[in-house]
């Protein structure tokens, strides 16, 4: 009988870490919650509660799926900046005509004027 209950409690427990956090955050505040109000003050008390045992992990899970949202989205926006970083679409062109250093578009850097036979680009 040990090894079977050593058993269902560790199915238990990995269904529960294989819940989302929407449904695992109301369960460990609410149950518990609910379970010591009982003990403590009794089956009148927790008739009057079971509204707010119902409606409270609803909100509770309402509230962690924005806060997933705005995390998600803060991380797509870490992610774009770093590629941006990483990959300017920008590029740094020597203007021959006009001897001054330009930043251009790249998909305009083919447009460049070509570059003189001298082995370092720059004013002089």
């Amino acid at each position: 009988m040990g090894t079977q209950a050593g058993k269902v409690l560790k199915s238990v427990t990995v269904y529960f870490l294989g819940l989302d956090a929407a449904m695992s955050i109301p369960i460990v505040i609410f149950i518990p919650g609910y379970l010591m109000a009982k003990v403590v003050y009794g089956a009148d008390v927790t008739k009057e509660l079971m509204p707010l045992s119902i409606i409270g992990p609803v909100i509770v899970a309402f509230y962690v799926k924005i806060i997933q949202g705005l995390c998600s989205i803060y991380l797509f926006f870490v992610m774009q900046a770093s590629k941006l970083i990483k990959n300017p679409p920008r590029t740094l062109d020597w203007d021959q005509e006009f001897k001054y250093w330009s930043w251009r578009p790249k998909e305009l850097a083919w447009m460049s004027p070509p570059q003189s036979n001298s082995s370092s680009p720059g004013p002089g």
